[in-house]
């Protein structure tokens, strides 16, 4: 074996091919292994369980001197622990085949057939589960190893649907993604989860600002105007009618079900698991509100309808139409939250869905305000003790409001239910009086 006495990258590239393979000493079982057609490779030669081996070490004009010493090193520390230095090489190898093997689509597909298995999805849930991934994350991700991708790069995911405004849907983007990093977890995949503790409100807007954002009592008459002649779709119209007359929170209306509704008994008994409080609540159904019930019956007379207000598009994940459709109607409307200057005080105008609760409250509330039914000014204070000191325990019974700890309902349902029904038809003859008056003012 001949020796290549200084071990360089020229000298290494001096080397010359032969008609049969030619091996190059460096020392210490390492040499040069040059075929007859000029390639050439690191190799060391050793001995485990009394036979005579060979391990190569790779490309000797892209490993250097330096490094492959180091793979000897490796292989004799190898050898030391009973490891064959080649059995080793081929399972090392095979393992970083299989980490570039699993990459993000790769492991999501896999959670996706587990998670159906698992927790019994259905295929409506499941697909449009799997869509939601196509189109926001895959092209993004899909193609690279699942152990590679750190925290900053999902984070970044939630981009895309943000900037269309899609806030539920930037939200439901990361939630499945930190699911299949946790099968990836589980599976031992990786061996460290970057959605672990991570939470979407720090990264992710919210509108609970905007959301605050409503016209005062005064400004009622204009607005129900330009909701009657402004032109949009006839659902959303209705739903912002609806939304008038019970001032519920926005998901509470939009999840709405027919079945809900006792239309004998002139109540709507709002599913608690839409509820914030997690409790049963009730709504009178006032003439106003049940006329505008029939009318939304007539607009979409499916044969078994499920939800008053159907998705408007079929693409639609849940089934039911969406916020963002309504805040947009809003917006044409002109009513977008903006700055304005006040007395020489700066603070936001317009009206946002959420703000139905507060011209409501509002208006019910102070016992000043003309708008408010005289029920109001009737019933019952909350104590001085209370937390939420003057504050019309009716009214809050209506707003589905903890008061004080929290511990219990602000109210006594069977004491007060007379007097929430008496409150909610005057407030509806109120909000009907607002409209004949925008009408002559404004029409």
């Amino acid at each position: 074996m001949p020796k290549l006495t200084k071990v360089t990258p020229t000298t290494i590239k001096a080397i010359k091919p032969a008609d049969k393979p030619v091996k190059w000493g460096v020392g210490d079982g390492l040499y040069i292994y040059v075929t007859p057609q000029g390639y050439k490779s690191w190799r060391y030669k050793y001995r485990f369980m009394n036979k005579e081996k060979v391990l190569v070490i790779g490309d000797a004009l892209a490993i250097s001197y330096e490094e492959a010493k180091a793979a000897r090193l490796a292989a004799i520390n190898n050898i030391t622990h009973n490891i064959d230095p080649m059995t080793n090489k081929k399972q090392v190898r095979q393992l970083a085949a299989a980490e570039q093997s699993n990459t993000f689509e790769v492991v999501a597909r896999r959670w996706h057939e587990n998670w159906i298995k698992i927790k019994h999805i259905s295929d409506k849930h499941a697909q449009k589960t799997w869509q939601r991934l196509e189109k926001d994350v895959i092209p993004r991700i899909g193609h690279l190893p699942i152990k590679d991708i750190d925290r900053v790069t999902i984070v970044a995911l939630s981009k895309a649907p943000v900037d269309r405004g899609s806030l539920d849907i930037a939200s439901r983007v990361l939630d499945t993604v930190a699911g299949v990093f946790r099968f990836a977890s589980n599976q031992g995949l990786i061996t460290s989860d970057p959605c672990q503790s991570m939470k979407t409100s720090d990264f992710i807007p919210t509108t609970e600002v905007e959301n605050m954002t409503r016209i005062s009592t005064a400004e009622v008459p204009q607005f129900l105007f330009d909701l009657e002649k402004t032109k949009m779709n006839e659902q959303i119209r209705l739903y912002l009618k609806i939304m008038m007359l019970v001032f519920v929170r926005k998901d509470e209306l939009l999840g709405a079900k027919w079945d809900e509704f006792d239309f004998d008994a002139e109540v709507w008994h709002v599913d608690w698991q839409r509820m914030k409080s997690k409790r049963e609540h009730e709504v009178p159904i006032t003439p106003q509100l049940f006329e505008l019930l029939q009318q939304l019956r007539e607009l979409n007379p499916a044969e078994n309808p499920v939800y008053l207000f159907p998705a408007l598009s079929r693409k639609s994940e849940s089934g039911i139409m969406s916020d963002a459709a309504i805040r947009n109607e809003l917006y044409k409307m002109g009513y977008k939250p903006r700055d304005i200057v006040v007395k020489g005080r700066t603070t936001q105008w317009g009206m946002t869905i959420h703000g139905f609760r507060g011209v409501a409250s509002t208006a019910l509330s102070e016992s000043t305000n003309p708008a408010s039914p005289s029920i109001v000014h009737a019933t019952v204070k909350t104590s001085a003790s209370n937390n939420d000191l003057g504050k019309n325990l009716v009214v809050e019974a209506q707003l589905d409001h903890v008061m004080g700890d929290g511990s219990s309902s602000p109210y006594n349902k069977a004491e007060h239910w007379d007097m929430r029904v008496t409150m909610m038809r005057e407030w509806a003859d109120w909000v009907d009086a607002q409209r004949a008056l925008g009408m002559a003012q404004f029409g």
